[in-house]
């Protein structure tokens, strides 16, 4: 074996409750409300979608770049120090070194 490939966020690191918080607070900040199980629909959709997407909650006027980008600063801020490690990642990355 040569080469293993991750999908790190959400698989490595235990970043889904961060990210939808920076959501929630970010829509919230630009004077919406959108509750837990709606933000769950974003993490599938890809930018293009999620601009239709917040329209169709929102209404025509909303931003979504601008609600984006605060739920980008928002993650940055959040894991500038640490980025929270899911369990056995460690362990599972050692075992794949001695392969």
């Amino acid at each position: 074996m040569n080469m293993i490939l991750f999908d790190m966020d959400g698989t490595l690191f235990d970043t889904e409750k961060h990210y939808q918080w920076a959501w929630r607070k970010a829509i919230a900040d630009a004077g919406y409300e959108l509750d837990a199980s709606e933000v769950l629909k974003l993490r599938s959709l890809g930018a293009p979608y999620n601009v239709a997407q917040f329209q169709e909650w929102f209404g025509e006027d909303v931003d979504y770049h601008a609600i984006r980008q605060e739920r980008m600063n928002l993650m940055k801020n959040m894991l500038t120090n640490e980025i929270p490690v899911k369990p056995q990642v460690p362990q599972t990355l050692e075992k794949l070194r001695q392969m």
